[in-house]
């Protein structure tokens, strides 16, 4: 959603320096199922234009119509779109719309909020029926800041409130410079991402090579500063050299660890042993040092894919009785085997039909 918010301020400040006034539309409530959750926000100008969306397009036309009153008087209004009638979404939004004109302090603390990708926080005050009321309206909070989003002023009447942290944008370092690092660079931008390329020091690129990048760095990766990797943060290797990915691995995640098999391998028709010379070839667990298990001719490949044991054990998607790696791809592959895998994808909850069909609809 933050990145949306990002959009929105951004269209909000260009429409005001050609003069034109900006409402926002927040959908607040919901009863039964929409395309979006609340929370979703969009931006409409007094041109007509609208940034952004909260359904799949059925309900916009109806908001940017509901909207003129508010540009006219600037007295914010709640609408309600009821979509079991129409073709859709099944449920009734509870929209609150009001004149988009913060402070001009405003702008400088969101902008350092997302410099220091701190979460900020909010609320909206709305009542569950049509209408221009008192009262209602937006406030945002930077930490012990607060901003309103319109001019609304204090009311008596009871009102229900909707409150949603807003995490820092999903950022996405990219250690690369090849083309596929481009492409990726576009779609992540595309998707809402803050993306940051990491290019070698001997690399004749700038960030003009990268559209969608806001930073860009030309450094060794033991030169960059990772205590800017948070948990809205996804780190992608691809300098297509291998011995620099595992370097920057090693620099960044010292204990980073591997559960495997250990086994023997066909190379250039010759029976290779891996690394792990202590271990037969059936067994398995995890190997502490992930590093010496990464290197030639051993239990992981520079193509693998690597996820921690916990993670599948919380998905179900680790089976504790294989003891051989003969089940996996890789072994497939590391053996002159090609890999045929079918797949299907049935997201029905087949389990959940016969609470269903004792439901009386």
């Amino acid at each position: 959603m933050t990145h949306e918010f990002k959009d929105i301020i951004k269209a909000h400040l260009n429409a005001k320096r050609d003069g034109l006034k900006s409402v926002l539309a927040t959908v607040v409530d919901l009863d039964g199922s929409s395309y979006r959750k609340p929370g979703v926000r969009m931006l409409i100008l007094e041109n007509d234009k609208m940034i952004g969306a909260v359904s799949g397009g059925c309900v916009e036309k109806d908001i940017l119509r509901q909207s003129q009153s508010v540009f006219k008087d600037g007295l914010a209004k709640m609408m309600t779109y009821d979509g079991r009638y129409r073709l859709g979404c099944e449920g009734i939004l509870y929209i609150l719309l009001e004149e988009f004109n913060p402070e001009d302090n405003f702008f400088n603390a969101f902008s350092d909020i997302l410099e220091e990708r701190q979460t900020f926080q909010i609320e909206s005050k709305f009542v569950r029926k049509e209408g221009a009321l008192q009262g209602i309206g937006s406030v945002v909070t930077f930490g012990t800041a607060k901003f309103a989003l319109s001019k609304f002023k204090k009311s008596t009447d009871k009102l229900l409130r909707f409150k949603e942290a807003m995490p820092p944008c999903f950022k996405l370092m990219i250690f690369g410079a090849e083309h596929d690092a481009v492409k990726l660079c576009q779609l992540a931008n595309y998707n809402g991402w803050e993306v940051t390329i990491v290019t070698g020091p001997l690399e004749s690129k700038t960030i003009k090579d990268f559209p969608g990048a806001s930073r860009f760095f030309s450094v060794s990766p033991s030169d960059m500063e990772l205590d800017a990797i948070d948990n809205q943060t996804a780190v992608v290797l691809m300098s297509h050299n291998f011995a620099n990915d595992l370097k920057f691995l090693i620099e960044t995640y010292p204990d980073c660890g591997l559960y495997c098999k250990g086994y023997d391998k066909d190379f250039l028709n010759t029976k290779q042993t891996s690394h792990l010379k202590s271990f037969p070839t059936d067994w398995h667990g995890l190997v502490k040092d992930y590093f010496k298990a990464a290197l030639k001719f051993s239990v992981a490949t520079s193509s693998s894919v690597l996820i921690p044991k916990s993670v599948l054990n919380a998905t179900g998607g680790f089976n504790t009785n294989y003891h051989s790696g003969e089940d996996t791809d890789v072994w497939a592959l590391e053996n002159g085997y090609i890999s045929v895998v079918p797949t299907q994808f049935d997201l029905t909850a087949h389990h959940a039909m016969q609470k269903i069909n004792s439901w009386d609809l």
